[in-house]
């Protein structure tokens, strides 16, 4: 079964420069990183049996440790490298894996747990709850690789994938990294996560170049007012685009934005590349089945994702619970109209919290806005340079039930390591700067 990485991820010519972290690495490169790694842990003890757990950046060595603990047939647990030490901890304390690979050093644990029948686990961001561990199966991969390449416009050989989105969460994980080594696509990682250094990686690409962000990358696009004529288009993913802003990076750099949806522990739900299928997220992915009872979708799995204990009730009978309202329609479109949790009853009037966000952010004095519902409804904006909000402005474009009764000016939301915007009270709170309008 270890040979599905030779077959399946490193196969391809000999002098084909696969990747592009910090110069260029060609296959044979990589399979020789490959094998190093692989007898390293090999000697560390490292069999089928055990995990590993791994907390780095995107780089030569976090892929070649990836690829060498699937070729073992041992587990692979993949971390942020932005979350804290007390969050690493916890995730070793529960999985309690073999050995462990840091920036700084790869150890031996002298008690450790022998692995469950996962190949990968991931740790959910925590933007909407704890975050909690999801497994996946050898099957699950290569499924999820191969159903990600279906999508339309995604990059093959003689193209290039721009990766913005960490190696340890699923988008930067299957749209970036294992979806390049399978087609062929080169995958090249920004030495710099700033404007400048992603334009310079376009630059340096290898043909058409698509670039894989989150929202607040697509921010930092829309800054950039030099020309980008290698880039084929921008995708981003991990919370919806608000409309102003993929207008506005389509307009400056003449390239369409498009997005993938999903979740870690579903993968991709849909996609839509080129962002022809505005206003929804794209068509459904090849072999996704999904249902929405009550407005909620919820989509087809065959076991619980999670590892020990998780959220009650969000898989039952073969259906997992996204906690997103959506309406699917004809070809398979799918729509999403926000949180079920931001649907709220103001003054016996229902409020979608995110249309009143949506709302907000395209007010010309705000960057971006989170919205609340704390017995009132409170909001915290993130001005433009020079930008204000007055209690007029917010009169003209919101309804009395819609309006917040409390707005709060903060200098950036509270983001998780990947980017998606924390909704916890107490952390919007601590980020506010000055006074309240009311």
């Amino acid at each position: 079964m270890t040979s599905w990485v030779d077959d399946f991820l490193l196969a391809g010519p000999d002098d084909e420069v696969c990747l592009q972290l910090g110069g260029p690495v060609r296959r044979s490169e990589l399979r020789t990183a490959v094998a190093g790694r692989q007898n390293l842990l090999r000697d560390m003890g490292v069999g089928p049996v055990h995990s590993v757990a791994m907390q780095q950046p995107a780089s030569l060595d976090h892929v070649a440790t990836a690829l060498a603990v699937w070729r073992l047939g041992a587990q692979l647990v993949t971390v942020d490298h932005r979350v804290t030490r007390a969050g690493f901890d916890d995730v070793l304390a529960v999985l309690r894996p073999k050995a462990v690979v840091t920036v700084e050093r790869i150890s031996q644990r002298p008690v450790w747990t022998p692995r469950t029948d996962h190949v990968l686990v991931q740790v959910t961001s925590g933007s909407t709850g704890a975050p909690k561990l999801v497994g996946r199966t050898f099957t699950d991969i290569v499924a999820e690789v191969v159903k990600t390449g279906r999508l339309p416009g995604m990059p093959g050989r003689g193209e290039s994938a721009v990766v913005l989105a960490a190696f340890a969460h699923t988008y930067g994980l299957f749209a970036g990294l294992l979806h390049g080594l399978h087609s062929g696509a080169r995958v090249v990682v920004p030495e710099h996560p700033t404007a400048r250094g992603i334009a310079t990686a376009v630059a340096e690409a290898s043909g058409p170049a698509t670039v894989f962000g989150v929202p607040f990358h697509l921010r930092l696009l829309a800054s950039l007012n030099a020309d980008m004529p290698g880039l084929a288009r921008v995708v981003s993913s991990g919370e919806r685009i608000e409309p102003v802003l993929g207008e506005m990076v389509a307009s400056r750099l003449n390239v369409p934005v498009g997005q993938i949806y999903g979740m870690t522990e579903t993968g991709m739900i849909a996609g839509d590349l080129d962002g022809s299928c505005r206003p929804s997220v794209g068509r459904l992915a090849p072999g996704v089945d999904v249902r929405t009872p009550d407005g909620e979708l919820q989509v087809r799995m065959d076991a619980s994702p999670y590892l020990g204990f998780a959220e009650a009730g969000r898989w039952q009978a073969g259906w997992f619970r996204t906690g997103d309202a959506a309406s699917a329609g004809p070809g398979g479109l799918l729509t999403l109209h926000g949180r079920m949790d931001a649907q709220v009853t103001v003054g016996g009037l229902k409020v979608d919290l995110t249309s009143v966000e949506s709302i907000l952010s395209a007010l010309p004095g705000v960057a971006d806005a989170v919205v609340v519902n704390d017995g009132v409804l409170k909001a915290f904006v993130v001005l433009r340079e020079g930008g204000t909000v007055d209690t007029d402005e917010l009169d003209r474009v919101l309804a009395p039930h819609q309006r917040p009764r409390v707005v709060h000016t903060v200098s950036a939301l509270p983001r998780t390591p990947s980017g998606k915007v924390v909704r916890a009270l107490d952390q919007l709170n601590a980020a506010v700067l000055e006074g309240s309008l009311t």
